[in-house]
């Protein structure tokens, strides 16, 4: 029963040390997923998955305002569902990937296991919740 007992705690700790690093590892892959596709308006090399690169088009001619950073936070949302990027945290009953990319208008609201974009004062805001304890933020200034 002992032994019992010590399997399930090291099971239930490794679990949640392997979603801990899983969501700390999708945090900074969306990061630099972002980060280059906003960089390739400056470039014509962009060193990423070609399934990850965004059309120049839909991103590097924005006006800068409100309705186009939503627009600009949406194309990241959908090409993180698109490609399932996942929140191994939540599943529904028929077992298929949440995402884990969400627009927020409030990071508050970030559950575990989700990245938030957001957009405060011309700055893309990435908040992922880690665990119940542990947030990270990531901005990128889109001026």
């Amino acid at each position: 029963m002992v032994l019992l007992i010590v399997l399930l705690i090291t099971f239930i700790k490794y679990d949640s040390n392997f979603k801990t690093e899983y969501t700390l590892e999708n945090h900074y892959k969306i990061k630099e997923i972002i980060s280059k596709n906003l960089n390739q308006c400056n470039t014509d090399n962009i060193d990423l998955n070609k399934k990850f690169i965004v059309d120049k088009s839909l991103i590097c001619k924005l006006e800068i305002n409100n309705n186009n950073f939503i627009n600009l936070t949406e194309i990241f949302v959908n090409l993180f569902k698109i490609h399932n990027i996942c929140n191994i945290y939540k599943n529904d009953i028929n077992k298929k990937c949440l995402p884990a990319v969400l627009f927020r208008n409030d990071i508050e609201q970030t559950l575990i296991g989700e990245s938030s974009l957001s957009i405060i004062d011309n700055r893309l805001h990435i908040h992922t919740k880690i665990n119940s304890n542990e947030n990270v933020t990531n901005i990128i200034n889109l001026n």
